[in-house]
């Protein structure tokens, strides 16, 4: 699930495929899904969008051991530098049953748009929401009076006003993230609190990728210029 205040528009690349380790420089790398796809003594192969899977070496057997085959991820670019390459795999969860839905008012948007990615204009708004859906926002408990306060992913405090929940109940924190319902509208989904497991830190070398991934594009993945 996308994180609202950490999407990134990716800029074109223009670089040529990597075949040595040169001076490298990111530019911008947006998260990706992925999952496993097969997992090694000290290495595990993952999908990359568009392109050959990606091996990365992972030589702690506590590591290797936390992911399963098959399993989705959330694969985020942390750094590159000209020897080392930061990368963090995020185990994805499924979101269980929504416990309540209600419709996303003008107060709560227009405070996200004050501290977020969430563009301004209604009409871009609509399609961002749209592309990006399910948008997690983090915690939020209901106020009497059907005021929202929300802590965010990036521990951000809002309070806002959203008509219609009065149905969820109070004195409880759940998970909320911005869905698009069937008929197209922007919605605020309740969910219980998830355990969210750890993030899966991995350092490797430049060099070690491209041994390892030679059919894969890393100027294309890793968007270096």
């Amino acid at each position: 699930m996308p994180d609202l205040s950490n999407i990134q528009i990716k800029s074109p690349t223009t670089a040529a495929a990597i075949t040595d380790v040169g001076t490298l420089q990111m530019v911008k790398v947006e998260p990706f899904n992925s999952h496993v796809l097969a997992i090694n003594q000290q290495s595990v192969s993952i999908s990359i969008p568009g392109q050959a899977a990606l091996v990365l070496e992972i030589t702690d057997p506590k590591l290797l051991a936390q992911l399963q085959l098959g399993q989705k991820l959330r694969v985020t670019i942390e750094s590159v530098s000209d020897n080392n390459i930061k990368i963090s795999l995020e185990k994805v969860v499924s979101r269980p049953q929504p416990i309540e839905q209600v419709p996303l008012s003008r107060d709560l948007a227009a405070k996200l748009v004050a501290i977020s990615k969430l563009p301004a204009d209604q009409v871009t708004q609509q399609t961002y929401l749209i592309n990006n859906s399910p948008i997690n926002i983090g915690q939020a408990r209901r106020l009497p009076g059907e005021m929202l306060k929300v802590i965010t992913l990036d521990q951000k405090n809002i309070t806002a006003a959203l008509p219609g929940s009065s149905r969820v109940p109070l004195n409880q924190t759940y998970s909320v993230a911005i869905i698009i319902a069937k008929d197209g509208s922007a919605q605020i989904e309740f969910t219980k609190l998830l355990n969210k497991p750890p993030t899966i830190n991995i350092t490797t070398s430049t060099q070690q990728l491209i041994t390892a991934s030679p059919k894969t594009d890393l100027s294309q993945l890793l968007n270096v210029a």
